[in-house]
């Protein structure tokens, strides 16, 4: 019987080299910004400003399915981006009644 290495399994890509396994989610990554529609824009250092303080009043976002989608994409992309979980985190506890502000830190 021959043994196939795991290659890609649930959004994980799986490297194999000389110093062990290497998990990528490169191509899930990929996917949440395209399916955000944001491909095309510019990369920020890091992925929440310092200071941000959000509130609940605001224009309610239009689509909180698409915002709980993306969030709950996001949270699974901590697995292999850890330096997202305080942010992801963040936007979770607004999954209730997002408002565009919201989204915005989403983006």
């Amino acid at each position: 019987m021959a043994h196939h290495r795991l290659s890609y399994f649930l959004g994980l890509e799986v490297h194999y080299g000389a110093n062990g396994i290497f998990l990528s989610q490169a191509k899930n990554a990929h996917d949440i910004l395209e399916r955000a529609k944001l491909l095309d824009v510019k990369s920020i250092s890091t992925p929440l400003a310092s200071g941000i303080r959000l509130t609940s009043t605001g224009d309610p976002f239009p689509n909180p399915t698409i915002y709980r989608s993306l969030v709950g994409a996001l949270q699974y992309l901590t697995i292999t981006h850890p330096d997202l979980s305080y942010v992801v985190n963040f936007v979770s506890q607004l999954l209730q009644a997002p408002i565009t502000d919201h989204f915005q830190v989403v983006k």
